[in-house]
Parts: structure tokens; C-alpha cells; sequence
């Protein structure tokens, strides 16, 4: 096995010392002595620089066939074989056929729409709650057994003995929808907010619905059926508890969790969430690749700025950083994220290098 180095220049000045100097060898691309150097190798070197640069400019480039060297001081220059640092091959994209420089500009596509298109628009999850299809209401209400007092809680429910999943809630309640992008799996919540009756929409025909209510795992859950008469049906479910930890001096607290968080205005949805699944604390935290390849669940701030609360439950933004050897830490509460997000070749663009140690994250996460 052979490494090569893809070098690009930062923006120096002209001076060649300094321009030598700043050469950054920091993207190797393996390959086998059995592979001549040649298109094959400048296709890797045009998917490599592209993730090491992050610049747009390299694809104006691939597409119109110009040296990138000529298109920006900040142009990847030559490629270097590391053994003797000696340059290979020089690399420009216009050394490759049109109709490749399309395809690799089109493979692209997908990722960058992934990493620049989501930083206003959340892709782990969505709270739409779409148009109400009928006139048939399930009102439910859930309250805490001791008090009669309105209760948040998560509702399941099953409708003529299926697992059912509403399109539509009132204001008394949120519709959640977990999105994972790579599997392309969704999963559903519906909660109660315990402000109120919770009205859910059901389809024309429904007969028999039934509903669970729970409240994380101090309440006991609570289960009731009802039959559709005239195009409505009431429900009344009533929770007990039977442990309260906080009166020991407990509180359960989710601290790894991996959505968008990009509105404050989106808070309030949260923490009521938290409510109702019994958390008093949960850790936000940001990462690079897995869910997709890119960042992802990013938090509209850091630190103090990025936190939320509402007397009784907070949320914290935090970051998740990765090593393909080292393994994961959860890097909670910090004031700024710790760059690169991962390392060892984890996300995109990738650090091929297991570097920096995860001593030298943690010691800087705590500075």
C-alpha cells in the first residue's frame, strides 16, 4: 500500500518560504501499487479536495473544466506521494472527460444539499400537524389521580385493533415525527400537553379506540376503550404515582439527544415534551456523521445563550464528538463547539487521522 497526499495552499502571500509553510498536508487518499496514477486517482483527488476545501469554487471549476489553481488563491495545486514528497501527478480537473466531470459534480449534489440546506430547516424531526380529514373526534382527557389536576402525558393508540397514528391534534396537543434520514424510518408521538382536552382526529368509519396515557416512569400507565357513537367518543384517563425521586433529591434527565434545534420559539414544544415523558433535564448535543453525513442536530446557540427552562425542566445544548478509535464522548454544556466534530474518518468532510487524542477535546471542552 502506497498513501497519497493531496496538498492545497491557504491564502499566504506570495513569498515561496510562506507559501511552503502553509502547505497543508492534511487529506491522504490509500491506494495499491497495482493502480497507475491517472484518472482514476485525479476522480479521488476531486472528491477529496472538495471535502477537505469546502469551497464552492471547486465545483464551478469541475464543471467548467478550469484549473482550480486558476480560480482561487485558495486552488489546490499538485498532489504528492508520501514517501519522498515529490509531485505526482499536477491536478486539474479539465484533465478529466466532460460527461465525468458532470457525473462527479451530480454525485455531489445530494451531500451538499444535506450539509448547506438544513442550518434553517430541521431534518430530524418535523411537528406538522396536518388538515383534519373527518368529523370524527376522540376527546380525551388525562388527569393525575390525586389531584384531578390536568396532566402532560404521551398518548399510544389503537383503533379496530391497529396501531394507529392521527394526522391531525388540537391545540391541546403536539404531533411529533422522529425523522431518520439514512434509513429513512419515521416514528410518531402524540402528546397532551395537560392543558386541556385533547381532541384527535379519526378517520370516517372508526367503531372502537382505545388509549394509553404515560408519564415517564413514575406514573403508572393508564389504559381506556371507548366506542364511536354519532361521530365522537370521550375518554377519561386518570394517572397515579407511585415514586417521586425529586422528593429525594432525584430528577431524571435524558443526556443524549440528537435533534435540530435551530428556533427558540420550538422550546416550549420541547419542554412540555419533557413533561410529559417524565424528564425534569435533556442534553441537546450536535455531531457529524451517522443520521447523515454532514452536521446535524444543530443548536441555535452555546452556552448560556442556548439554554432553556421553564422553571421546573431546562435543556441544554451540548455536542456529541466522535472518534472511529477511540469511541464517543458526550461533551455536555459547552460554551462553543469543539472542532472537527469527529475524527477518524467519521462524517463529512472526514479527518482521515484519529487525532487530536480525546484528552486534548475534553481538556479544551473544560477550558
Amino acid at each position: 500500500m502506497r498513501q497519497l497526499i493531496v496538498a492545497h495552499w491557504l491564502e499566504v502571500g506570495p513569498d515561496p518560504a510562506e507559501r511552503e509553510q502553509a502547505a497543508l498536508v492534511e487529506s491522504r487518499l490509500v491506494y495499491t501499487d497495482r493502480l497507475a496514477v491517472g484518472p482514476y486517482h485525479q476522480i479521488l483527488c476531486l472528491l477529496r479536495i472538495f471535502a477537505a476545501t469546502k469551497s464552492f469554487f471547486v465545483f464551478l471549476c469541475a464543471l467548467r473544466g478550469k484549473p482550480i489553481s486558476s480560480a482561487s488563491s485558495r486552488g489546490v495545486d499538485v498532489c504528492f506521494e508520501r514517501s519522498n514528497h515529490q509531485p505526482i501527478v499536477p491536478f486539474y480537473p479539465r484533465a478529466l472527460p466532460p460527461l465525468l466531470r458532470l457525473l462527479i459534480v451530480a454525485s455531489l449534489l445530494p451531500t451538499l444539499a444535506v450539509l448547506n440546506g438544513h442550518e434553517h430547516e430541521p431534518i430530524t424531526h418535523s411537528f406538522d400537524n396536518e388538515q383534519a380529514s373527518s368529523s370524527v373526534r376522540l376527546h380525551l382527557a388525562i388527569t393525575d389521580d390525586s389531584t384531578d389536576a390536568p396532566l402532560a402525558a404521551r398518548v399510544s393508540l389503537i383503533l379496530d385493533g391497529e396501531v394507529f397514528v392521527p394526522n391531525w391534534v388540537n391545540e391541546q396537543g403536539i404531533r411529533f415525527t422522529s425523522i431518520h434520514k439514512r434509513s429513512g424510518n419515521t416514528f410518531t408521538a402524540v402528546y397532551a400537553r395537560g392543558t386541556g382536552t385533547l381532541a384527535i382526529d379519526l378517520p370516517a368509519g372508526a367503531k372502537q379506540i382505545t388509549a394509553t396515557a404515560t408519564r415517564g416512569f413514575e406514573y403508572i400507565p393508564a389504559t381506556g376503550t371507548a366506542i364511536v357513537v354519532s361521530n365522537e367518543t370521550t375518554l377519561e384517563l386518570s394517572l397515579k404515582r407511585w415514586a417521586n425521586l425529586e422528593k429525594d433529591g432525584w430528577i431524571a434527565v435524558d443526556e443524549h439527544v440528537h435533534f435540530d434545534r435551530l428556533d427558540p420559539a420550538d422550546d416550549a414544544r420541547w419542554l412540555t415534551m419533557m413533561e410529559a415523558d417524565g424528564l425534569s433535564g435533556a442534553h441537546f448535543m450536535v455531531l457529524k456523521g451517522g443520521m447523515t453525513p454532514g452536521v446535524w442536530a444543530r443548536q441555535f446557540d452555546y452556552g448560556a445563550a442556548g439554554r432553556a427552562k421553564d422553571g421546573k425542566r431546562s435543556i441544554t445544548p451540548g455536542q456529541e464528538y466522535r472518534d472511529s478509535a477511540q469511541g464517543h464522548i458526550n461533551l455536555l454544556g459547552i460554551g462553543k463547539v469543539i472542532e472537527p466534530y469527529s475524527t477518524g474518518g467519521m462524517g463529512w468532510p472526514a479527518i482521515v487521522e484519529n487525532y487530536p487524542p480525546l484528552h486534548n477535546v475534553l481538556a479544551k471542552a473544560r477550558s
